[in-house]
């Protein structure tokens, strides 16, 4: 009778089909996570080697920050498998330190998308709006000055974020041990509050506001510029070849072909600007929405559910710019097949 008692108050209990159905979605997530940031590391490392080999895909300027985005793509997968697996299956009280390495890392992998968004933005708006002179503006080696100066940048802004948590905080967990909550208020000592007014301004300012605004007016600018000229230039190219080669008004206006192709530099300029603004668009649409969540947890009740989605489709995001790239680019798509048909 007492046998018979436990057992029916076991399967009447709700624990097991919650515990199951916790830790089904917890498998599924950790599976889309990895798949997504093995994607993210293969096709940025080929994308890598696309690029090095066709320094040109681009233009040899642009080339060199799609290798940074690139680069930022590896770290981000690497990321992603350490932030995923170790914060669900390895990460206890014991294991405390690692707080540290998962949240830089994170940051700085979101930081540096960001900025060498920023990167490719401001290449674009260059080429487009004075493409008879962006070549004396930006050559490949400012371009390198520039990733490097976007590195630092996103190493600061990091480093600064959490700044007061190193300072004047402890790490310590949430009741679940697994999850870090050094991003939750528990300073051993109150912080000055100049200092806690720097840090916002600083986050926001150079780690938010000002590059996601720039990135969002200028490619609305530049998906309008590229409608509007794509549409003329390829109607009035043709009707200014001169039978001797010599070159006409219109011609000095759309410049000079990059090398290998037979297209007018500013015709060339607009598809590539097509092409990162659709990347730009992804990051944001993906990354604005997991930001706002992060915000709105620390003054309401968010939806479980819904932040983890958004974070699942923050990690995919890696692996699509290279789709986009073979998707919308010709001459990337060429330089990837002659690759592989070299190798």
């Amino acid at each position: 009778m007492e046998m018979s008692t436990i057992m029916n108050e076991f399967s009447n209990s709700s624990t097991p089909p919650s515990f199951f159905e916790g830790y089904r979605s917890m498998v599924l997530r950790l599976l889309i996570s990895n798949c997504s940031a093995l994607l993210a590391i293969i096709l940025n490392i080929l994308s890598a080697l696309i690029l090095y080999k066709n320094p040109n895909c681009f233009g040899e300027t642009t080339t060199v920050f799609a290798k940074g985005f690139s680069f930022v793509g590896i770290v981000n997968g690497v990321q992603i498998l350490l932030s995923e697996n170790v914060n669900e299956l390895v990460l206890t009280v014991e294991h405390v330190q690692m707080c540290w390495v998962l949240l830089f890392i994170a940051i700085l992998t979101s930081q540096l998308n960001l900025h060498f968004i920023t990167c490719l933005t401001i290449d674009r708006y260059i080429a487009i709006r004075y493409s008879l002179r962006y070549h004396t503006f930006l050559t490949p080696t400012r371009a390198v000055r520039i990733s490097f100066a976007a590195v630092a940048v996103s190493v600061f802004v990091t480093g600064f974020t959490y700044s007061d948590r190193i300072l004047f905080s402890d790490i310590y967990f949430d009741d679940h041990h697994r999850v870090c909550s050094i991003t939750d208020d528990n300073y051993s000592v109150e912080p000055p509050a100049i200092w806690k007014l720097l840090q916002i301004l600083t986050v926001l300012l150079i780690g938010i506001a000002l590059p996601v605004i720039f990135v969002v007016v200028v490619n609305i600018y530049l998906f309008v510029v590229t409608v509007g000229h794509a549409r003329r230039l390829r109607k009035s190219v043709p009707e200014v070849r001169l039978e001797n080669n010599a070159a006409t008004p219109r011609e000095q206006a759309v410049g000079e072909s990059l090398p290998g192709s037979t297209e007018p530099f500013l015709l060339t300029q607009l598809k590539i600007a097509r092409t990162f603004i659709v990347v730009s668009g992804l990051f944001l649409a993906v990354w604005l929405p997991s930001l706002l969540f992060v915000i709105l947890s620390k003054v309401a009740t968010v939806d479980t559910k819904l932040q983890k989605t958004s974070t699942l489709l923050l990690n995919c995001n890696p692996w699509l710019n290279d789709v986009v790239y073979f998707v919308m680019h010709k001459r990337y798509r060429k330089a990837a097949r002659k690759m592989f048909s070299e190798d």
